[in-house]
């Protein structure tokens, strides 16, 4: 017997969504490599700014080995510490700087954390 407290509803298909079977469902090659550069730009968490989405569709035009090494780059870069200066022209002139990090103590001068607790 169904749950008379459940509540469902069933929403009519939206008017401006595609049709699968019209456009036959697959994507194209050029789509694709597109879908995997915004996916490893989200990994990398590098939001793409709305001029950038103009290079990323004529970057999805190269063949595949250009667009492997651009997500190549973009995983080394996501594992990297190195942090790259502000830039002073252009259009992330205007971002806030990032507050530098405390520089790491010498070798010589790190605690032991097992005799912290004494």
């Amino acid at each position: 017997m169904a749950d008379p407290t459940a509540v469902t509803m069933e929403l009519p298909p939206r008017p401006d969504a595609p049709d699968p079977a019209r456009i036959g469902g697959h994507l194209t090659p050029a789509d694709g490599l597109r879908l995997m550069l915004h996916a490893e730009l989200t990994r990398a968490a590098v939001p793409p700014h709305p001029d950038d989405l103009r290079v990323i569709h004529d970057l999805a035009q190269l063949d595949e080995d250009a667009v492997g090494t651009i997500v190549r780059w973009l995983r080394q870069a996501a594992g990297s510490t190195v942090t790259l200066p502000p830039r002073t022209v252009g259009r992330s002139a205007c971002t806030v700087p990032v507050p530098a990090q405390p520089p790491a103590p010498e070798p010589a001068t790190r605690v032991d954390p097992r005799l912290l607790a004494w």
